[in-house]
C-alpha cells in the first residue's frame, strides 16, 4: 500500500493493486488515543468512514461513501490504516500489548489489537517469539483451534470479513472472538468506546484484567453481529479470541488422481472419506493437470515434534516457488496465452519433486500416516504460504455440506461445484481460452454462529466448503467471463460470497447475498444492531448499500479539526507529529559528543547518524537503508529534544525515534530518554528550500536509501533466479529466467527514474550473456541439458542450475545500479564495454567463499 503526508493526495490500494482511490482524509493511528482522534475527526466532520488493515481483500469494502467506486479517482470521507495498531507497537501504547489471561475454568484468552497479523500472533501464542514479553504478556503455550495460511494478513480485517480458516469441526477464526471493543458514533456525533462479550463470568474476567477502555456489555447477540461485522458497526480497537493449549499435527503432502476423488460419475463417498477421517484438509488443483495436491494436518496426542524441518523446508521451497512465479506468468500467460497448460503442468510437476512424489496411500489419515511423517506445531502447519502472490484475483464461495443419518454428510453439492467449474475450464480451453491459469482450491470447515458469516447456513449440524478459483490479474478479463458463467451457478447451491473476494464481478451478486441473508433470518438482526450502533450511518458506504440495503451518510464539509496524535494524517491543519526529548545533561558535553556529516555513529541495529550543528538538523539512515530527517534543539533544563520533519511509510515515528535513541545510547553520548508530543511535519523539498536541511547530507542519506532498495530489488529477483534455476524441465528454466532479468531490469530502471525499453534490455541481455565467455557463462545451459540426465544428472542440474542462475542474477542486478547511480539509461548502456566487468561480478558472486557478500 501507499501513503503520502497530505489528504486528497495519498494513494490507497489494496495489496493485489486491483483497488486504488485517494481518500479525503488518510489515518494512520498507532496508539488507542490516534485511533480516538482520527475517528472523531470524522464524527465532527460528519463524514463517512471505513477501516482497512493489511489489504488482503479484492472487495469494495474499504472505499468510504455512498459514490460507486471509480479506479484512482478522490472517495469523499475518511480511511484509517489500522496497520500499525499491532503489539510491536506497545512502548508507545500499552493498550496494544498482547494480554494472556484465563478464566476460572483455566480456558485461556489473548486480548489484541485490530493491527495484529495472524503469523505473529500464532508465533506468539506458542512462545516461538517475544520471548522476553517485550510486547505480550507471559503465558503458557497455546493456539488457535482454526487459522488461516498466511501470516501477514491482520486480525482485524480477517475477523470483521469473516474469513475461513480451516478445520472439520473448527468453526472460521471469527468464531473464535468472544469479546471485542469498538469505537463508534452515537447520535449527537460523540464517539464511544463500547465493548461486548457472551457471558457475565468473561466480562468480570475482563475487568478484572482492564483489557477494555469501556466496560464490558453482556450480550451474545451483539456478539453474533460483530463478529462479522463487515466495518459497519464501528472501528475495532481490541478483541479477545478464546485458545488452547498449544497442540501438535501429523502432516502428509500428497498427490492424487482427479478420478480418484472427484469421479466422472459424481460420487462423493471418496471426497467425504477424505475430508471427514481428518481434522483438516484441503484440495488444491491446477487447472490442466490430471492429478490434485492434497494437504491434511491431524490432531496427534501425546507425540512431540518430529522432522520439523521437513515441514519448513518444504513450505519454504514452496514459498519461494510461488515468488519466482508472482507476475512473471502473470506476464507470460498475457503474451502467449496457450502456454498456460504446459507452464501449469510443469509449475506442478517441480511441487510434485518436492514431495518426493508421495501419492495418497489411504483416504483416512490413520491409515496413510506412518512413524517417518513429521509432527509439527499445530502453528507452523497451519502458516505454509510464508510468501504468496500479489498480482491475483480470487473469487469464492461457500458451498453447503448437509449432516445425513448418523454423522454423515452430503458432499454431492460439492462434487456439483467442482464439475460445473472443471467444465467451464475444459469449455473456454476448447475456444483457447485460460482464464483460471493458478489454482482451484478447497477447504471444510464447521458451521458458523455469527450472523453475517458465510458459513452460517442456519443448521449447527451443516459443515462448510469454501471453495476458490485463482488467476493472475492479468487475465481479469477473461477471469470476470468464466466468473459470470460459474460463480451463478455455485450462488444457486446456497452458498455466499467469501466477503473479501472479488465477488462484485458476479452478476446480481449483492442481491443474491442480501435474499439469502434475509431467508437467513440474519439480515433483520444485524441491521437491529447497526442502527444501535451507528445511528447516522457513519460506517456505512456503497458496499454495504448494495449488499445489505443500507443508506449511507451524505458528508458535509469538514470543520478544521485538529489532530494533534502521531501517526494521524489530516487535510487541515498542519499533521502533529511527535518529537522526543533527552534527559537534561551537561549541554555542552552533549552537543560536542553529537556525531556529525563527517563522522557517523552506528548502532548495534545497523542504524546511522549524523547531524548538522550550523542548520540544527539531523539524519537518520536506519537498518532498511531508509531516510528519516529530524531538527534538534537544545533547551537550557530540558537537555536535547529532536522533532520528526518527515514521515515514513516504514516506520511509526516512535520507532523512527527509538533507533536516533539506540545510536546515541550505544555511541555513550546521553542515556535518560522521555518522550513529548510536538513538532510539524514538512515536505522534505520545502525543508531544502527553506535550508533546514544540508544539502550534503541530503543527498549522503538518499543515496544510501536509493542504492539500498536498488539492492533490495536486486536480491528479491535473485531468489526468483534461483527458482528458476529449480525447474527440473531443460529449456524452460533458462526462458524463466530470462523473463525475471527483464522484470529486474524494468524495476530497476522504474526506482531510478528511467524509461523502461524492453527491446533494448533484451539487446543488452543478449549481448551481455551471449558475447561473454562460455567457460563461465555457458554454466547455465549445461546445467539446463543435464536434467535430461534421470536422476543424479537431473539433481545435479536443478541444484547446480540454481545456484548458477541466482550468481547471473546477482551479476547484472549489480552492474545495472552501477550504470543507473552514474546517470546512464538503457540506451547509453554500452554492452560491450561492460563485458569484461560483468564477467568479474559473476565471478565474484559465483565464489564459493566465507567471505562473499549476501544477497543485498
Amino acid at each position: 500500500m501507499t501513503s503520502s503526508n497530505s489528504s486528497g493526495s495519498t494513494t490507497w490500494s489494496n495489496w493485489a493493486d486491483t483497488i486504488e482511490f485517494k481518500p479525503e482524509y488518510f489515518f494512520q493511528p498507532t496508539t488507542f488515543d490516534d485511533l480516538l482522534s482520527a475517528v472523531s475527526h470524522a464524527a465532527q466532520g460528519k463524514l463517512p468512514i471505513r477501516a482497512v488493515g493489511s489489504g488482503h481483500s479484492w472487495s469494495l469494502g474499504a472505499v468510504p461513501g455512498a459514490q460507486a467506486y471509480q479506479p484512482g479517482e478522490q472517495v469523499k470521507g475518511v480511511l484509517i490504516d489500522l496497520g500499525n495498531m499491532k503489539p510491536e507497537n506497545c512502548r508507545a501504547d500499552p493498550y496494544l500489548k498482547a494480554f494472556y489471561f484465563k478464566d476460572a475454568n483455566d480456558t485461556i484468552y489473548v486480548a489484541a489489537p485490530p493491527g495484529t497479523p495472524q503469523g505473529w500472533l500464532a508465533d506468539n501464542a506458542a512462545n516461538g517469539n517475544d520471548r522476553q514479553h517485550e510486547y505480550s504478556s507471559e503465558h503458557p503455550d497455546a493456539a488457535l483451534s482454526s487459522m488461516g495460511p498466511a501470516p501477514d494478513i491482520t486480525l482485524g480485517g480477517f475477523i470483521a470479513n469473516g474469513c475461513h480458516g480451516t478445520g472439520w469441526v473448527h468453526p472460521p477464526v471469527s468464531d473464535l472472538v468472544v469479546a471485542i471493543e469498538v469505537l463508534t458514533i452515537d447520535a449527537t456525533g460523540r464517539v464511544v468506546p463500547r465493548s461486548f462479550t457472551v457471558s457475565a463470568e468473561l466480562a468480570q474476567v475482563l475487568t478484572q484484567n482492564g483489557i477494555f477502555k469501556s466496560t464490558p456489555e453482556v450480550s451474545p447477540d451483539v456478539m453474533r453481529a460483530l463478529r462479522v461485522s463487515l466495518g459497519a458497526l464501528g472501528v475495532i480497537s481490541r478483541f479477545v479470541l478464546q485458545l488452547e493449549p498449544l497442540f501438535h499435527v501429523g502432516v502428509l503432502d500428497e498427490v492424487a488422481d482427479v478420478e480418484e476423488i472427484f469421479p466422472a460419475d459424481g460420487d462423493p463417498s471418496a471426497l467425504a472419506t477424505l475430508v471427514t477421517s481428518s481434522d483438516y484438509v484441503e484440495i488444491f488443483w491446477f487447472p490442466y493437470n490430471k492429478q490434485l495436491w492434497i494437504k491434511r494436518f491431524q490432531r496427534l496426542k501425546d507425540t512431540p515434534p518430529r522432522y520439523v524441518s521437513k515441514v519448513v523446508g518444504f513450505n519454504t521451497i514452496v514459498s519461494i516457488l510461488t515468488e519466482l512465479t508472482d507476475g512473471l506468468l502473470g506476464d507470460l500467460f498475457e503474451l502467449a496465452p496457450k502456454v498456460t497448460p504446459v507452464t501449469l503442468q510443469v509449475f506442478f510437476e517441480s511441487l510434485k519433486l518436492l514431495m518426493q512424489g508421495r501419492k495418497l496411500g489411504a483416504l483416512p489419515f490413520d491409515e496413510d500416516f506412518t512413524p517417518q511423517d513429521p509432527v509439527v506445531p499445530v502453528h507452523k502447519a497451519y502458516l505454509y504460504q510464508t510468501r504468496y502472490f500479489n498480482n491475483i484475483v480470487d473469487l469464492e464461495y461457500t458451498v453447503p455440506i448437509p449432516s445425513v443419518g448418523k454423522g454423515g454428510h452430503d458432499f454431492s453439492q460439492v462434487m456439483t461445484a467442482w464439475t460445473q467449474a472443471k467444465a467451464q475450464i475444459d469449455a473456454m480451453q476448447a475456444a483457447g481460452e485460460f482464464p483460471i491459469n493458478l489454482s482451484v482450491h478447497f477447504r471444510f470447515i464447521n458451521n458458523s454462529n455469527s450472523l453475517l458469516s458465510p458459513a452460517n447456513s442456519g443448521d449447527s449440524t451443516t459443515h462448510t466448503c469454501y471453495i476458490e478459483y485463482i488467476s493472475f490479474s492479468q487475465q481479469l478479463s477473461g477471469y470476470t467471463r468464466y466468473s459470470e458463467a460459474v460463480a451463478p451457478k455455485w450462488a444457486a447451491l446456497g452458498g455466499l460470497p467469501n466477503w473479501a473476494k472479488i465477488f462484485q464481478i458476479v452478476p446480481n451478486s449483492y442481491a443474491d447475498s442480501q435474499q439469502k441473508l434475509k431467508a437467513l433470518g440474519s439480515l433483520q438482526p444485524f441491521l437491529h444492531h447497526r442502527k444501535a450502533l451507528d445511528p447516522s450511518g457513519h460506517f456505512i458506504n456503497n458496499f454495504l448499500q448494495q449488499l445489505l440495503g443500507l443508506t449511507p451518510m451524505q458528508p458535509r464539509a469538514a470543520p478544521r479539526v485538529a489532530a494533534s496524535k502521531a501517526g494521524v494524517k489530516v487535510k487541515a491543519p498542519p499533521v502533529a507529529v511527535q518529537r522526543f526529548q533527552l534527559a537534561p545533561a551537561d549541554e555542552g558535553r552533549v552537543l560536542r559528543a553529537l556525531p556529525t556529516a563527517d563522522r557517523w555513529a552506528k548502532s548495534a541495529r545497523g542504524c546511522t547518524l549524523a547531524h548538522d550543528p550550523q542548520q540544527q538538523t539531523a539524519v537518520l539512515v536506519d537498518e532498511q537503508r531508509h531516510g528519516h530527517f529530524f531538527s534538534y534543539e537544545l533547551t537550557e533544563g530540558a537537555g536535547l529534544t529532536y522533532t520528526l520533519l518527515t514521515g515514513s511509510k516504514m516506520l511509526s515515528p516512535r520507532e523512527v525515534f527509538e533507533r536516533v535513541a539506540e545510536v546515541l545510547r550505544e555511541s555513550q553520548i546521553v542515556t535518560g530518554i522521555t518522550f513529548a508530543p510536538g513538532g510539524r511535519s514538512r515536505p522534505l523539498e520545502v525543508l531544502h528550500q527553506k535550508g533546514w536541511v544540508a544539502t550534503d547530507m541530503e543527498e549522503t542519506a538518499m543515496q544510501s536509501a536509493r542504492e539500498a532498495r536498488a539492492h533490495e530489488i536486486v536480491k528479491k529477483h535473485s531468489l526468483w533466479a534461483l527458482g528458476a534455476g529449480g525447474i527440473p524441465v531443460p529449456g524452460l528454466d533458462i526462458a524463466a529466467f530470462i523473463l525475471v532479468q527483464l522484470r529486474m531490469i524494468r524495476e530497476l530502471a522504474g526506482h531510478y527514474g528511467m524509461t523502461f525499453n524492453e527491446q533494448a534490455a533484451k539487446g543488452i541481455l543478449s549481448s551481455l550473456l551471449g558475447g561473454a565467455s562460455a567457460a563461465y557463462l555457458g554454466r547455465p545451459v549445461l546445467f539446463s541439458l543435464l536434467k535430461s540426465v534421470p536422476i543424479v544428472g537431473a539433481t545435479a542440474g536443478v541444484v547446480s542450475g540454481a545456484v548458477s542462475m541466482t550468481a547471473l542474477s546477482r551479476a547484472l542486478g549489480n552492474l545495472f545500479i552501477q550504470h543507473f547511480e552514474t546517470g546512464g539509461t538503457l540506451l547509453t548502456f554500452d554492452a560491450k564495454a561492460l563485458r569484461s566487468h560483468f564477467m568479474n561480478e559473476f565471478q565474484k558472486n559465483s565464489a564459493p567463499t566465507s567471505t562473499q557478500a549476501p544477497l543485498a
